[in-house]
């Protein structure tokens, strides 16, 4: 999680200087810039679904009856299905 947080403050510190060097410089139609604050919008998420996930591996492995605590709730559709992803996070 340390590494994601690295990255997000890195392409945060390249957003501030591309706007302090271009003083003119249009932040929402420049394409570094909007790579940058995607970039970062992306990685903030990495912590949460990191524990997400240990959290759903814990419930799976003690066998809980409950379902887990969802810290994030999703808004968009995943890739890949969630027990193949499951399988392959356990292997």
């Amino acid at each position: 999680m340390e590494q994601a947080n690295e990255a997000s403050a890195s392409a945060n510190f390249y957003r501030h200087f591309r706007a302090q060097d271009n003083p003119g410089i249009d932040t929402f139609v420049d394409p570094e810039i909007m790579f940058t604050s995607t970039m970062t919008a992306l990685l903030s998420e990495v912590p949460a679904t990191l524990t997400q996930v240990r959290l759903d591996n814990l419930h799976k492995k003690l066998d809980l009856p409950e379902a887990p605590a969802q810290l994030i709730e999703s808004e968009t559709k995943p890739l890949m299905d969630k027990e193949v992803l499951d399988s392959l996070i356990e292997n």
